[in-house]
Parts: C-alpha cells; sequence; structure tokens
C-alpha cells in the first residue's frame, strides 16, 4: 500500500495519508457512500466490510461536500469490527481522524466499542466535544486518559484527530492538523487485550463511558479514518490540506 493516494478517479481527493489506513468512509465519494441506503464501504483497502448509517441520519449530496446530518439524539454511523487488523499481533497503536462540522458545544465524535449491541461491554468515548472544547482519550488501568485539546468552532467543517503511540506512551490531539497538545506516560488498553471480542467505532453517538459529557453530537458529519499507527503532525497536517478544500 503506497504513503500516498494520487487522483485515480474523478471523485477521488488526492495527496491524503494511506500508509496504515485499516478502515475509511467518506461521504463524498461514492464508491464509498453511493447516496441512498444504510451501507457505507470501507474504502481503505483492506478486507473490513461496510459501515451502518442508523436511525435514519439525513445525507446532503454536494458531490466531494456530501454530508450526513445527525438530530443529537438516536442516529448514529458505526463501523464494521476490525479487531482482525489490530490483533495479530497486538497492536495498541491508532489514529482517529473525523470531519465535524458541529451544531452544538457537547457531544461525542467517536467512540471505541468492544460488543454488540452499542454500549454494552466495553465502550468509551475516544473523541469528544466537551462545553466547546474538543477532548481525546484512550482507555486505561487508572480508566480514560483525558486530554483537552482546545476550543472547536461551531457551525465550521473541522478535522478532529486522535493520535496514540504505545512504543513512546505519547496521546495527542489536533484541530484541522494545527492546534495540538499531547501527554505522556499512558499505557492504553483495548478490546486486542482480551476485554472484548470486537473493535469497532460509533460515531456522533451517546457513550457514557465519557470525556466529560457523553451525550450524541447533533452536527454534520463526512469522513472517518482509522490506523493502525499514531501519524505524525506533519502528516495530520497532510490529510487537513488535502480534505479542506471541499468545504470552502
Amino acid at each position: 500500500m503506497t504513503g500516498i493516494m494520487m487522483n485515480l478517479a474523478s471523485n477521488a481527493q488526492p495527496n491524503y495519508v494511506t500508509s496504515g489506513l485499516m478502515y475509511y468512509i467518506d461521504a463524498g465519494k461514492t464508491y464509498s457512500y453511493s447516496g441512498s441506503g444504510t451501507s457505507m464501504t470501507n474504502i481503505s483497502g483492506t478486507a473490513v466490510g461496510a459501515s451502518t448509517v442508523a436511525n435514519g441520519a439525513t445525507f446532503t449530496s454536494a458531490g466531494l461536500g456530501s454530508y450526513f446530518t445527525f438530530n443529537g439524539s438516536t442516529q448514529t454511523v458505526y463501523t464494521a469490527d476490525m479487531i482482525s487488523l489490530f490483533n495479530s499481533p497486538v497492536n495498541e497503536n491508532v489514529t482517529l481522524e473525523a470531519w465535524v462540522r458541529t451544531s452544538s458545544d457537547n457531544g461525542v465524535v467517536a467512540s471505541e466499542q468492544g460488543n454488540s449491541p452499542i454500549n454494552t461491554g466495553w465502550h468509551d468515548s475516544q473523541i469528544e466535544i466537551v462545553s466547546g472544547n474538543l477532548r481525546v482519550g484512550v482507555y486505561t488501568a487508572a480508566g480514560l486518559a483525558n486530554l483537552l485539546v482546545g476550543a472547536v468552532t461551531r457551525n465550521q467543517w473541522q478535522q478532529y484527530t486522535m493520535t496514540f503511540n504505545s512504543a513512546t506512551g505519547v496521546l495527542s490531539g489536533y484541530i484541522n492538523g494545527s492546534t495540538t497538545t499531547s501527554a505522556s506516560g499512558i499505557s492504553r488498553l483495548s478490546p486486542m487485550d482480551g476485554y472484548a471480542p470486537q473493535l469497532y467505532y460509533d460515531l456522533m453517538y451517546q457513550d457514557s463511558t465519557s470525556l466529560g459529557d457523553g451525550s450524541s453530537l447533533a452536527g454534520d458529519w463526512s469522513i472517518f479514518r482509522v490506523y493502525n499507527r499514531a501519524l505524525t503532525a506533519a502528516e495530520v497536517l497532510q490529510n487537513y490540506n488535502a480534505t479542506k478544500g471541499r468545504y470552502t
């Protein structure tokens, strides 16, 4: 798998990082979402299956700028189980990237799930807006490591990214590839350690194991990417620059 995705199709977006990309769904690409139905195809190139749009999130077609709108209550998108990509051998490194236009100062952007149905057994919020600020986290023996990243801007498309490097124990958070903060000395626990049989992610939906709020997030969402490594700051910025033109 190459490190850079080039423009090979009319609705492809160039230059986002593909090295370590395990899962990728995108409302703005017709080969990920056709424009109707509840299934979103994983276009990362891995064999993991489709995501599900649940409870009637509303789709708006706008070319590469297409998106789903969530009511801040019951609506969500959840990915397929991808634990096979992280447990042979166990790999605690991760990057989560989501593109969101929030209409609320509180709510979960992305949560880690280990059991079905959602929010049973193992589950924890990993990207969340709390009182107008972005927070990121991973689960540890002491509970959620909870890192304040910075203020979000309501009603504006933004890229929210969390990275965790297990070798260094560094957790980092980013807004638009440039606002960054980090914490070190963190040892992540996850479903890959035998705590749960699955690993999938739930978007825009409540989680009681929260970073401070835990409610469902009202607003718009378009892109979610999962990597099996911690992207560098330069790579997070690269993804931002490759995608921001959709929303201007």
